[in-house]
């Protein structure tokens, strides 16, 4: 087991709830143990390359292994802030 930040980035949708229901939902794909509850929304205002996207992020303790359509990082700083 592992402890991850989970993110996930949509460029310039609506901002309405059901964009970010949509993209809870698509998290839940990959991570069906998310929990609503626990997955928190918003929009990214730093960053030299994804400036104002829509971004839904869920943290939590995850079996180590491959997660396809995923980029992996360990332990290292993301060039955004939302």
């Amino acid at each position: 087991m592992t402890f991850a930040h989970v993110h996930l980035l949509v460029g310039y949708n609506k901002g309405t709830i059901t964009a970010f229901q949509e993209m809870a939902a698509k998290l839940k794909e990959t991570f069906p143990q998310a929990q609503d509850s626990e997955i928190h929304c918003g929009t990214v205002h730093t960053s030299q390359t994804c400036k104002g996207f829509s971004i839904v992020t869920w943290d939590h303790c995850i079996p180590n292994g491959d997660y396809p359509g995923w980029r992996q990082v360990e332990n290292d700083q993301m060039e955004y802030y939302w």
